[in-house]
């Protein structure tokens, strides 16, 4: 619901027994008028955790979180006094960051924020459409034109659900952070990352009560073959899909629409040559790894009024995708532990149910 807070304090004076005043950050978020600050569905009813995300963020790595009520205004309260960086998110459009935001005790800081619609993502197609080896990484030549999506900030960071220890504010990007590129051929989208894990390797899904894929490391995109539609709240079964990856031994796929495995895909067959699609090489230093992923097209299967597999997108066509990175619990046993922390690349986390809050791409040609 709009205006909740998370991970908001307010500090006590213990040595005086009197309460410190602390500080608080209020305004008004203003947007295009193709866009919501808090969306609606089909029938008039809020989005879950669609309205614009205000975060308060300091040099700890700790956020502050409310939401915006549908009029755009917010008050993030209980800040203790300090610097803060405050950034704006909203479905469908860029996030606005303003520096060094002052907090003072028992005052309240103004900051107005204006979000401008999201420009596409250009993710680039290879040389004659041709795939790209699974040998070639992230630092290879291969990725050299793709531009960077970093997973690196507070704002990016899920508040709830997840089984593990992590919060707002226990979050370190050693624990989980990372870097991705795109690219796109005739056969496969193609996603090389840079992955930082404090525990490699580690995910219990099915083995050892993991809940489910994602529950430790792992990473999953939200793909959308075509145009962003920030009115399209529900999944449609011919454009919209799920696709999780397990980044641990054995690795595999599961493909989801409106968090359900299609009867025909459950699990991919794609898993039984697994390698043929995912390669990870664990650092010498032990805390990440190089991850390369090819999505076949083939594994974004139809269910709605078609039937089969999606061909490769046309060439400047446009779709919408999210990405999320987890990491396993670097605090519990590397045999029992769960998901600790997620970030995404939208900073929203309902991807798998409302295409609202993709982002905007669009394939293009070199």
């Amino acid at each position: 619901m709009p205006g909740w807070t998370v991970g908001a304090t307010l500090l006590l004076g213990i040595a005086t027994g009197n309460a410190l005043a602390a500080g608080s950050v209020s305004g008004k978020v203003s947007v295009p008028a193709t866009r919501a600050v808090v969306p609606l569905d089909a029938d008039g009813n809020p989005v879950t955790d669609s309205a614009v995300h205000i975060n308060a963020q300091n040099d700890k790595f700790q956020d502050f979180r409310t939401t915006a009520n549908a009029d755009g205004t917010y008050k993030l309260e209980g800040l203790e006094p300090g610097t803060y960086t405050v950034v704006v998110v909203g479905a469908g459009m860029d996030p606005a960051v303003q520096k060094d935001v002052v907090v003072a005790d028992a005052q309240d800081k103004k900051v107005d924020v204006t979000l401008a619609e999201a420009q596409p993502l250009k993710i680039p197609k290879t040389p004659g459409g041709q795939p790209i080896p699974l040998d070639q990484d992230i630092n290879s030549v291969s990725f050299a034109n793709a531009p960077e999506i970093r997973f690196d900030e507070p704002w990016q960071l899920q508040p709830q659900g997840l089984p593990g220890t992590g919060t707002l504010l226990n979050w370190k990007p050693s624990d989980v952070s990372g870097r991705i590129r795109l690219m796109y051929s005739n056969v496969a989208l193609h996603l090389a990352a840079d992955i930082n894990f404090k525990t490699p390797g580690v995910n219990n899904w099915p083995d050892n009560g993991g809940r489910e894929t994602w529950d430790g490391n792992h990473l999953d995109i939200f793909f959308q073959n075509d145009a962003y539609d920030p009115k399209r709240t529900a999944y449609d079964k011919d454009h919209d899909w799920q696709a999780l990856v397990k980044l641990a031994v054995p690795e595999a796929f599961s493909i989801r629409q409106y968090g359900v495995e299609p009867e025909g895909q459950n699990p991919p067959q794609e898993n039984a040559n697994i390698k043929t699609y995912v390669r990870r090489n664990v650092k010498a230093s032990g805390d990440g790894e190089l991850d390369r992923v090819d999505f076949p097209w083939a594994i974004f299967r139809q269910y709605g009024d078609k039937q089969g597999a999606i061909s490769a997108p046309a060439d400047n066509s446009f779709g919408a995708l999210d990405i999320g990175i987890g990491g396993a619990d670097p605090d519990q046993p590397r045999d029992e532990a769960q998901i600790k922390t997620r970030l995404s690349w939208s900073g929203f986390f309902e991807g798998w149910q409302h295409p609202n809050l993709l982002r905007p791409v669009q394939f293009t040609t070199q």
